[in-house]
């Protein structure tokens, strides 16, 4: 039974209107993001026009992307622009070779990489890590073996290594070094990528002797306080506590990294802290809902359903699909606003239009979180979010 198809009908109506708005080429804001919900709402709808439109927009998302682009990040989006790509490829909505048209890519990549190196900054959103993703979707097509050994060898000269731990500095949020834990900008998410290689069979044991190290960090930091809204602290050397959740911030990325760690390395210890991990999360429910404003992908109720129904999905538990349909329960209830978007509204940075459309904080992202929903699919959408169903 489709019981978001109204909402969604809805949804696509504001973005049709709308859509002018999007200026950027990328996917968390841009026209590429309308690509994506369009593929979407294709397989929500079965019908032909709306595959096309998926297909129109894709197009002119690729032609964008020349040198009077002007876009806040090129490389940036050139690393969405690729993912989608190989996306559909996989999906068999496009079938001919990207390869040729993808290699004008690679040089910028590189060159932001090398600066990624000097900067010492391997975060996940807009550092060697970033990249190192991007070039591993090209191995598809090319060989990036030297390039990815660059990017391990950069992650293990900066392992600030102290006895059995090892942690690192990031300078994303501050300009200052800090010692995030979190998925997005964090340990556990050059945790994520070291998992990424080793899944692979790439640099197996310096990925093994890094992981092994990183993770004993994570694992010392969890408190003991059951006040907490977080076991973990956002800052490991400032030992500070956010008493919000979503999938950009918060315990819940942690917990997928831990998941995936007890998978590929067969460790039960893993598997036992992501599941306790995940209960605090459900018995601090209603604390992080008086915490959260919107609906979004990247910090409110979207995200929140689809990494819990993920997390249903790898482990059949019923009391994670029930938390899930809380959250999902919630997001149909936020769109009671007087907005152009479908009744709903983004709270961060809100004066920019275009991120109550974008896919990260707007109704795109939304929508498709609603599809899946209905056609009970595995959430690939959060592999744009870097969350890696490995």
């Amino acid at each position: 039974m489709k019981i978001n198809e109204l909402e969604l009908s809805k949804i696509a109506d504001a973005l049709e209107k709308n859509i002018s708005i999007l200026k950027e080429v990328g996917l968390n804001k841009g026209i590429l993001g309308a690509s994506l919900f369009y593929y979407y709402y294709h397989l929500y709808t079965e019908k032909e026009e709306f595959l096309e439109m998926s297909g129109d927009y894709l197009n002119l998302s690729l032609s964008s992307i020349n040198e009077t682009y002007d876009g806040d990040s090129l490389i940036l989006d050139m690393c969405e622009i690729v993912h989608v790509l190989y996306y559909y490829k996989k999906k068999a909505v496009i079938d001919e070779d990207v390869n040729d048209y993808l290699e004008s890519y690679d040089h910028w990549a590189l060159k932001f990489l090398q600066t990624k190196i000097e900067e010492k900054n391997i975060d996940s959103v807009n550092g060697c890590v970033r990249i190192g993703y991007y070039l591993f979707q090209r191995m598809e097509d090319k060989n990036f073996e030297k390039e990815l050994k660059t990017v391990i060898n950069t992650i293990d000269s900066l392992a600030v290594k102290e006895g059995s731990s090892i942690r690192w500095n990031y300078n994303f949020l501050w300009g200052r070094p800090s010692n995030e834990l979190g998925i997005m900008h964090g340990i556990a998410g050059t945790c994520q990528f070291l998992l990424y290689c080793y899944k692979r069979d790439f640099e197996k044991e310096k990925c093994l002797e890094l992981l092994t190290g990183a993770l004993h960090y994570l694992i010392s930091n969890k408190t003991t306080d059951d006040n907490s809204t977080n076991i973990f602290p956002f800052d490991s050397i400032q030992q500070n506590y956010i008493n919000y959740s979503n999938i950009c911030y918060g315990d819940l990325g942690i917990a997928f990294i831990l998941y995936h760690a007890s998978q590929i390395l067969n460790n039960d210890d893993y598997l036992d802290l992501s599941n306790e991990t995940i209960i605090h999360f459900i018995n601090k429910r209603d604390v992080i809902e008086n915490e959260l404003t919107d609906a979004s992908l990247l910090y409110g109720y979207s995200g929140l359903y689809s990494l819990m129904r993920t997390f249903y999905q790898y482990t059949g538990k019923t009391e994670y699909l029930e938390n899930a349909d809380f959250w999902h329960k919630k997001i149909l209830d936020s769109n009671q606003n007087e907005t152009p978007w479908a009744g709903y509204s983004t709270h961060f940075n809100s004066d920019l239009e275009e991120l109550h459309l974008s896919f990260s904080q707007g109704i795109i992202g939304i929508g498709i979180s609603l599809i899946t929903a209905d056609l009970q699919m595995e959430n690939e959408h959060l592999f744009f979010l870097k969350y890696f169903l490995i």
